[in-house]
């Protein structure tokens, strides 16, 4: 492909042109697999830059575990100057993201980064992590109502990596098992769907959410807002739209601009706008207007 159609597809994406994604749909899910594989890191994303189309996968995977082994290496280096024990419950908690990610789990378990962990043993490391930038937090809110901020439950929250190919590193994740046909999107539990979405939002200026209901039964994915109104958003990560749970929620709070992001092209479902896991963008435009 040359560079004047990938800016052409890159366009369709800036300009959130539904119509145009339904005709190029297949050639922008190839590149949002490249992009899931590469990430965002700079030096990872010269190496496919330059050895495209014969992309030098091996490579993009090496300077991905530099860029993890240097954080690891960072967590230890001012170990004299942090208080006791912080490095290594910085390490922990980096670690154990992709796993508490692939859990069913409504929140970030303090006991499943060390046996017996509790908050307070790792408060501090989570907020280092977040103002070195390298992980993402989304707090739930007792009620998905606008504005967010006020439901905030500052008790339960989710961590993800602030970039989806480091995540692939961690996971362990070869960039064939992503590439080769649609399996990405059922891996994991739709792990690397969320972290898609997630920092999308994030890099569109979103500071996103999420809602349980009291019991767990329900859940919000995500919640964002703009001037006026919350946006609730399902992340799918396979082809089976059912939803159920916005659904339900739409009916409860009646929210007037549901989204659902999925492999699929963009389409409207009664009151639910479906868009692709390639176009965040669009619902920045959404909001926007």
């Amino acid at each position: 492909m040359e560079y004047e159609e990938r800016r052409n597809l890159a366009e369709i994406i800036e300009t959130a042109d539904l119509d145009m994604m339904s005709v190029f749909h297949e050639q922008l899910v190839e590149w949002l697999k490249y992009y899931m594989v590469v990430g965002g890191m700079p030096e990872a994303v010269g190496i496919f830059a330059d050895t495209y189309p014969g992309v030098d996968f091996k490579r993009i995977t090496q300077v991905q575990e530099d860029i993890l082994q240097g954080y690891r290496g960072d967590f230890s280096k001012y170990a004299d100057s942090m208080p006791r024990g912080l490095s290594l419950r910085l390490a922990q908690v980096w670690d154990s993201i992709p796993s508490q990610l692939a859990r069913d789990n409504k929140k970030f378990l303090y006991g499943a980064v060390r046996s017996g962990g509790r908050g307070k043993d790792f408060e501090l490391a989570i907020q280092r992590l977040l103002d070195s930038s390298i992980a993402l937090k989304v707090t739930r809110v007792t009620a998905p109502e606008y504005p967010l901020k006020s439901f905030d439950d500052v008790d339960a929250f989710k961590l993800y990596a602030s970039d989806i190919g480091l995540l692939r590193s961690m996971n362990d994740a070869s960039p064939e098992s992503i590439l080769d046909g649609d399996s990405v999107f059922g891996s994991a539990k739709g792990a690397f769907a969320e972290q898609l979405v997630c920092q999308e939002l994030a890099a569109y200026g979103f500071e996103p959410r999420y809602w349980t209901n009291a019991n767990s039964t329900n859940e919000l994915d995500f919640l964002v807002q703009n001037d006026r109104y919350v946006i609730p958003i399902e992340v799918k990560s396979g082809i089976n739209l059912h939803a159920k749970r916005l659904k339900a929620s739409i009916k409860r709070f009646g929210f007037q601009h549901p989204v659902r992001f999925s492999p699929l092209p963009p389409r409207k479902d009664g009151d639910i706008q479906d868009l692709p896991l390639y176009a965040v963008a669009a619902l920045a435009h959404m909001t926007a207007a």
